[in-house]
Parts: C-alpha cells; sequence; structure tokens
C-alpha cells in the first residue's frame, strides 16, 4: 500500500470486557445520554478523529479515509457504520469476514451480566468506585468472553444489522465478503458439534451431508457466520453507494497438501501483499505472488478513488439483488452469478426473524 502512495494507520482499541463491559453501577454514575460500555469502540472513533485532523502531515487525504478490518475488525467497522458520531470521519469502508447478522441486545441486558459475572467473583454489591479499582486482569481473566461492540441506546443506538435494514447505516463505497473455510474458527472437529445443525439443512446441503456430519456442519457454519451475512448485507447496502460483494477460495501453495479450503484470515496476507511469518518466502509461488497483486490491487484502488479498478482490467462489478454476482477470488478468479444462492437463502429464513429487524 505504501509503495502505491496510500498511507495505512493502525490502531490500538480496548478488547473484551475492558472494551466492551456493562455494569448497572457505571450506568447509574454516568450523566444522561453519556456513551458508556462501548468503551472499544470509542477508541475507535477517537483515532478516526485523529486521522481526520492529522493525516495530512503525513501525505494524507482526510476526505478520502477509508476503513478496514478482518473478523473483529470487520464486525467493528460495521459498528461503525452503524454509530451515527462516526459518520463523516471515512469516506469507504471494507469488511472483511465480519459477519453481519447480530443478536438484537440492550444496555440494560448487558449490564445485567456484567453484574452476573462480577458477583461470581465476590464483587457483589460493588459500585462504580468500587469497580474502576479492580486490577484489569481480574476482569480480564474473570469475567469469561463474548465481549464485542453493542446497543448502549446512546452511542450506538441499534445493532449493524437492524441500521443496515432500516436504510440508516452510512451510505458508502463498501466492499464485503467471506471466505470459503471460516469453519476453521470451529477448531477440531467433535461429534456433538452436529447437533447445531438443523434437520433440514441436509436437504440443502445434499453434497455436504453425503460426505459426513463433519463436512455439513463446517459448511453450516460458514455460511451461517460469514457468507448469507456477507451477502446480506451487499443487498442492503447495495440501493444507495455502491456494494461490492466477494468469495475468497484461494489456497496459498503451501497449504495446498493439508487444505482444499481458504481458511477464516488466509486472505490477510494477500490483501497486504505481504508474506510474514505464515508463509516463508521460499514456500511462495508465482501463482501466490499474482493472487497478492490482483487482491492487494483491488484494495490500493478503492481507497484511492472508491472504484474497483481492479489489476489486469479484472472485472467486478458492482453488487445487485437482480444480478447477485461476485467476485471469487480462487484458483481460476472469476465472476460467479448465484453463488451458493440457496444456502445462503437458507440461512437468511432461519436467521433475520430473529435479529429484531425493523
Amino acid at each position: 500500500f505504501a509503495r502505491q502512495g496510500i498511507v495505512v494507520v493502525t490502531i490500538n482499541y480496548r478488547l473484551g470486557p475492558l472494551g466492551y463491559f456493562a455494569h448497572p453501577a457505571l450506568t447509574a454514575a454516568a450523566r444522561k445520554d453519556e456513551p458508556l460500555g462501548n468503551y472499544g469502540l470509542m477508541d475507535q472513533i477517537a483515532a478516526l478523529q485523529w486521522v481526520k485532523r492529522n493525516i495530512a502531515a503525513f501525505g494524507g487525504d482526510p476526505r478520502q479515509v477509508t476503513v478496514f478490518g478482518e473478523s473483529a475488525g470487520g464486525m467493528s467497522t460495521l459498528a461503525l457504520l452503524a454509530t451515527p458520531a462516526a459518520k463523516g470521519l471515512y469516506a469507504r469502508a471494507i469488511v472483511q469476514s465480519g459477519g453481519g447478522w447480530f443478536a438484537p441486545t440492550t444496555l440494560a441486558a448487558r449490564a445485567e451480566a456484567g453484574e452476573k459475572a462480577l458477583a461470581a467473583l465476590g464483587h457483589a454489591k460493588a459500585s462504580a468506585t468500587d469497580l474502576r479499582a479492580l486490577p484489569g486482569e481480574s476482569l480480564i481473566n474473570g469475567v469469561g468472553g463474548g465481549f464485542g461492540p453493542f446497543p448502549d441506546g446512546r452511542l450506538l443506538k441499534e445493532t449493524p444489522s437492524q441500521a443496515f435494514a432500516a436504510g440508516r447505516a452510512a451510505d458508502v463505497p463498501l466492499i464485503v465478503g467471506w471466505n470459503s473455510g471460516e469453519d476453521s474458527l470451529m477448531g477440531p472437529w467433535r461429534p456433538e458439534m452436529i447437533n447445531a445443525v438443523p434437520a433440514e439443512a441436509r436437504t440443502v446441503y445434499a453434497a455436504e451431508a453425503a460426505r459426513g456430519d463433519e463436512a455439513l456442519a463446517r459448511a453450516v457454519f460458514t455460511d451461517r457466520a460469514m457468507g448469507a451475512p456477507a451477502r446480506w448485507i451487499a443487498r442492503q447496502a447495495a440501493s444507495g453507494a455502491p456494494a461490492w460483494l466477494y468469495h475468497f477460495s484461494y489456497v496459498g501453495s503451501r497449504f495446498r497438501p493439508f487444505t482444499d479450503r481458504a481458511a477464516h484470515a488466509a486472505e490477510i496476507q494477500y490483501v497486504f501483499q505481504y508474506w510474514g511469518r505464515r508463509t516463508p518466502m521460499s514456500a511462495v509461488s508465482e501463482e501466490d505472488r499474482a493472487m497478492a497483486a490482483l487482491m492487494n490491487g483491488c484494495w490500493a484502488a478503492f481507497a484511492r478513488t472508491g472504484r474497483l479498478d481492479c489489476p489486469g482490467g479484472q472485472a467486478w462489478p458492482a453488487y445487485s439483488r437482480d444480478a447477485d454476482t461476485l467476485l471469487e477470488f480462487g484458483r481460476e478468479t472469476s465472476l460467479r452469478t448465484g453463488f451458493q444462492a440457496g444456502r445462503l437463502d437458507f440461512q437468511e429464513a432461519r436467521t433475520l426473524p430473529g435479529l429484531a429487524l425493523p
């Protein structure tokens, strides 16, 4: 990116319970309408405000900021798109494997969960002062996981899903997509994992079911967690500024003896055209280099202009519900129409009713 004249800013922000924690005592101590709970999101907004004030000194253009991230970074990008206070701090966005479907919740519900978690640690009657005096390690090690952006009714007034469904998300050019092997997030296979797969999925995923329970469960997970939400976000966004949908299935030369799917986060080294520790230079093939040049070139063009002028004239039309066309970055990169439509439609029908969409 830097060689192409693009300034890249990476940021730190509070994570886990230090970044997204709520408790009735903190709510009671806060001023009316004072943001609370989404401290990690506040950090990200502060970073974007810093960029707006200072990036010109580094050769950047504060009017041409692209906010992007992968996995939790993709989820954060979606949260920023749904946060009114962040609008105007960026001109476009990229969501790599960030999902798009978020269960509805409230500040009160998250505060109740925080209260129960601290009570289990022996802090049942904690005041706001008591909570702020707790060592950070006691929160990090004691209250479990599952922390991320949530509707607090103040800073983030609704889930990103609700904002996109209602047309209230920031209307900026958007790239969104997912990988073929997102099921790497499931970890090692355990037979009981099949219990999370609805019985009717065996008909929709007939080919995968024929290969066994593990293949079925992993395909369902990938579609439910990342694939179907990415397509849905592209559909919601497409009525405004252009959105582009992708699917990344390219497996690097080094990994082909072990897998035929692109694991969660596998696209990052291609987007950045950087190999690092995960893939030593001795294991990088010319095919790998070509994929990295293509993806990095597409992302760089988008960051510069908000359009997809990809290297080599690679076509990538903006997404539309009628055409349902995406670009698959694979061994043979090509446009795909109606890609896995039956599977993704199945996931939408099962999940959207539970998201409290307007």
